[in-house]
This record gives structure tokens, C-alpha cells and sequence, in this order.
């Protein structure tokens, strides 16, 4: 599993199994099938494709969007709303 660390400005999309550490200002992707732990902040929507294992350590200041994912949280979620895209 790769690690990344950065502060990403507008729509970032994880494609790979990876640790995700820093600042997202806008919305995040997980890709179908990927495994990916996000540490930091996402100041947009977390959208979680199917069958991705999400798993957030930090801030999202957005919403979840589930589209058939496993999604858990052990940060702040300042908007809770979790939609559902299926």
C-alpha cells in the first residue's frame, strides 16, 4: 500500500491501494476495488465507488456519497448526511 502526502487543490481521485495524508479542497474519489485509509482533511464530498474499503481518520467538511462501498469513520464528519448513488 503506498502513502501520499500533499495538499491537493480541486477533485482528487484514489485509483490504487494507498494511505492518503494532507488537505483535499475538493471532492474525493475512491475508485472501485481500492482500499484507501484518508488521514487529514476533505473539504468537499467523499465519494466511495463500489466495492472500495474506505476508511477515514481525519475531517470531511462534505458529505458521504456510498455507492456501494464499505465506508468507516474514526474522524469528524461535519456534514453526516450519507447519500447513497445506487
Amino acid at each position: 500500500m503506498s502513502s501520499t502526502k500533499l495538499f491537493h487543490k480541486g477533485h482528487l481521485v484514489i485509483d490504487e491501494n494507498s494511505d492518503f495524508r494532507g488537505t483535499v479542497n475538493g471532492n474525493l474519489t475512491v475508485s472501485s476495488g481500492v482500499n484507501a485509509r484518508i488521514y487529514g482533511i476533505v473539504n468537499g464530498d467523499l465519494i466511495a465507488e463500489e466495492n472500495s474499503l474506505v476508511t477515514l481518520y481525519g475531517i470531511l467538511n462534505g458529505n458521504i456519497v456510498d455507492c456501494g462501498a464499505s465506508i468507516t469513520v474514526h474522524g469528524l464528519v461535519n456534514r453526516p448526511r450519507r447519500k447513497s448513488a445506487i
